[in-house]
């Protein structure tokens, strides 16, 4: 049996990416065509596209950022690649980050730094370590997935108990819950988002990438906002990214009167009934954190397909 190559195209244009994006059954937003977009109009950086092959078969779709400096170019994947097959082998997983190495390297001038978008488990850091990825910190990504598939009553009827205690209480509240896509709205959410920031000295997604998101939309990736209304007034509001078969919350705002009124669930329980709607199939909690265990409890009242990612890595010689 021969053994398989892999290879790299590059500069893939729009519609060869979506071809391929939109089969992909879990893609993430980073690895996202608007990303892409929204990083180099927001922050100035400079996008590659390819698709990996093996043999000639697609396997993986990827995105590149980079900048230069003097001789030297600054690699970033972000959760990347995106697998176009099912579950990749460990052969496949080797064969594709061997051929990423020999792309971005010393030898080729460049300082490569990746999160890739593989599970946390000892086989594939062992490929990575094998490969002369080295880990960077300590840091790894921790979320979960709401599978849209099921039906809004089983949804339903997985909720945590006091969650969907929670939620039935905010739904006798006379609240609303309303869509927006204006950027008039976005402009109001992003200065609740701002002063969120300064008051918890929390630094997030820059508010220029999260407006150049919203800009790059097109027609498989959309950044809409939710909004829960209480007699006229604003109480809770999200902002959401659509990407694929896949949406993630990108910002949270809960004021103290949508706090008592259990606003935060009837808003993450319409977003999702409203992402359901709209055809997608996994719902990203958008990272849950344990080091902030209140809101940790609050995202798992949904239950959800958890996940941890490997981490950063940088690589060597």
């Amino acid at each position: 049996m021969t053994s398989s190559t892999y290879h790299i195209e590059f500069n893939i244009d729009y519609q060869k990416w979506k071809q391929y994006f939109l089969i992909v059954k879990k893609p993430n937003l980073l690895q996202s065509w608007s990303y892409g977009d929204a990083k180099a109009s927001s922050q100035r950086w400079n996008v590659r596209r390819a698709i990996i092959y093996e043999n000639d078969k697609p396997i993986a779709l990827l995105q590149v950022l980079y900048k230069r400096f003097l001789f030297i170019k600054v690699v970033r994947i972000n959760q990347g690649p995106l697998w176009i097959v099912d579950a990749p082998t460990i052969k496949q997983v080797e064969g594709v980050f061997r051929v990423i190495k020999k792309s971005w390297s010393i030898w080729t001038f460049s300082i490569l730094l990746t999160a890739p978008n593989l599970e946390n488990i000892s086989s594939f850091k062992e490929i990575l370590s094998s490969l002369r990825f080295y880990n960077r910190g300590s840091y790894k990504l921790n979320s979960g997935l709401i599978n849209l598939k099921q039906s809004e009553e089983d949804l339903r009827a997985g909720l945590r108990g006091n969650w969907r205690r929670r939620l039935k209480t905010s739904e006798k509240n006379e609240l609303s819950f309303v869509i927006s896509r204006d950027n008039l709205e976005l402009q109001w959410l992003m200065s609740k988002y701002a002063e969120y920031q300064k008051d918890k000295s929390f630094q997030g997604a820059p508010i220029p990438l999260l407006e150049a998101l919203h800009k790059a939309s097109n027609e498989f990736h959309e950044v809409c906002m939710g909004f829960v209304v209480h007699q006229n007034e604003r109480v809770a509001a999200t902002l959401v990214a659509y990407y694929g078969s896949s949406c993630t919350p990108l910002v949270s705002w809960l004021s103290d009167k949508g706090r008592e009124l259990n606003a935060g669930n009837f808003m993450l329980w319409n977003i999702v009934l409203f992402s359901q709607e709209k055809g997608c199939d996994w719902f990203d909690q958008g990272g849950i954190d344990e080091k902030n265990p209140d809101v940790a409890r609050f995202k798992r009242g949904i239950p959800c397909d958890e996940y941890q990612l490997i981490g950063e890595y940088i690589v060597g010689v």
